[in-house]
């Protein structure tokens, strides 16, 4: 069972690898050729593009491992196809039209032509079906595609983004990066798994609606609480503290969608599995987490200060501390469905994560009031992270005492 969860989380990290690496070579680019506010702006822009992504997924990640069997012929499996396609790209319209609202209010400090060219990426991003890869096992299959879509969107930002006023491609070169994977990904579904559309009504669309909304506050709360923390710093803060947060900001939100993948593996391989032969693979990723957070932490000085002007050098402590909070995240992650869905239930654990998105909610609103930097909102962000880990390791050292004593 190990190797299997390390093919298939390795197949998945490779991608991911090559969308966040890509990411990370395109930030220096753009921090050379815009100024300071306007790379903040674009900042903004990336935060909203990725907290769109999670919102339409609406929880289909986790949502499609717990029911994607349930699908028995192919007629099935392709209304489900279909009804999750909508719903996803209802929820990405829904989050551009709330975007722009917020512009138009003013409480976003947002270009509108920057919205205009954000909305490719948020369409594309959130029909992109690499759920479907991920429960049949093939992830595989997308390494290549992506590595060339991204090779096509770093190609598009050198040549495009020179100054200010071509700071729009930025966005522009993410929606031809996720149209090319995204249309790839249908048309091998079609060719290779017969995928058709298939009609589906009101009553099934609402019950899929609902059954993936918990596993959606479980994702957000789980996997990508930082981006819901960005989205709360792009209000109150603006571009000049998005400037700074974003460095940080990539490196976790790159570590975190590794973990993503491993945690997801770790849950589709071991799910009929006992608690002791999946021990293992936890305890083996949760130590490379720490080696990679700690190699971060010794380089972070050096890489600020060899890419990015002094206006950046601010980034150095934010990095250190996110990437401390992204360790504690790991392991949240790989505890959340793949060990503490044995010893509870999926429903247990989605009930636990609406009271730690509360807390979540509780403690921004604190730090609004007291503080308002960027590094003192990581500050109470890992307080809330650990918290929420703290609660995890109780609830399984409970069980386990449980199960021995009683």
């Amino acid at each position: 069972m190990f190797f299997d969860i390390l093919k298939h989380a390795s197949s998945r990290s490779l991608i991911i690898l090559t969308n966040q690496l890509s990411v990370l070579i395109a930030i220096p680019i753009l921090a050379s050729r815009l100024d300071f506010f306007i790379f903040g702006q674009v900042a903004i822009g990336f935060v909203l593009v990725q907290l769109s992504w999670v919102l339409s997924d609406w929880g289909v990640q986790h949502f499609s491992i717990e029911n994607w069997s349930r699908a028995k012929t192919l007629r099935d499996k392709n209304r489900l196809i279909s009804l999750l396609l909508i719903l996803r790209l209802s929820v990405a319209i829904v989050c551009l039209l709330i975007i722009l609202f917020l512009i138009q209010t003013n409480f976003l400090n947002f270009p509108l032509i920057f919205w205009v060219c954000i909305i490719p990426s948020i369409l594309m991003g959130g029909a992109y079906p690499m759920w479907f890869f991920q429960v049949n096992k093939i992830p595989q299959t997308m390494i290549l595609p992506t590595l060339l879509s991204r090779l096509v969107y770093l190609l598009v930002i050198y040549l495009m983004v020179n100054d200010n006023s071509s700071a729009y491609w930025a966005f522009l070169a993410q929606g031809i990066n996720m149209g090319m994977i995204t249309l790839y990904a249908y048309r091998y579904m079609m060719i290779r798994y017969s995928y058709s559309w298939l009609n589906f009504n009101k009553k099934q669309f609402m019950f899929v609606l609902r059954s993936s909304f918990p596993y959606l506050l479980n994702a957000v709360t789980n996997n990508q609480i930082n981006t819901l923390w960005g989205f709360g710093l792009a209000v109150v803060g603006g571009p000049m503290a998005m400037a700074i947060f974003n460095l940080g900001d990539q490196i976790y939100r790159m570590g975190g969608a590794l973990t993503n993948v491993i945690a997801q593996s770790v849950r589709i391989y071991s799910k009929e599995s006992s608690f002791d032969k999946t021990l293992p693979s936890v305890l083996f990723f949760a130590t490379l987490y720490f080696l990679f957070a700690f190699i971060v932490i010794i380089f972070a000085k050096d890489i600020v200060m060899k890419f990015f002007s002094e206006d950046y050098y601010e980034a150095i402590k934010l990095i250190q501390m996110m990437i401390l909070i992204w360790v504690l995240h790991a392991i949240i992650k790989i505890m959340n469905y793949p060990i503490l869905g044995k010893f509870f239930s999926t429903h247990f654990i989605n009930k636990l994560t609406y009271k730690i998105l509360i807390l979540h909610v509780i403690i921004f609103l604190l730090w609004i009031n007291l503080f308002n930097s960027p590094l003192s909102m990581s500050f109470f962000f890992g307080c809330v992270v650990l918290i929420h880990l703290l609660t995890f390791i109780y609830l399984v050292s409970l069980k386990i005492f449980l199960n021995k004593y009683f």
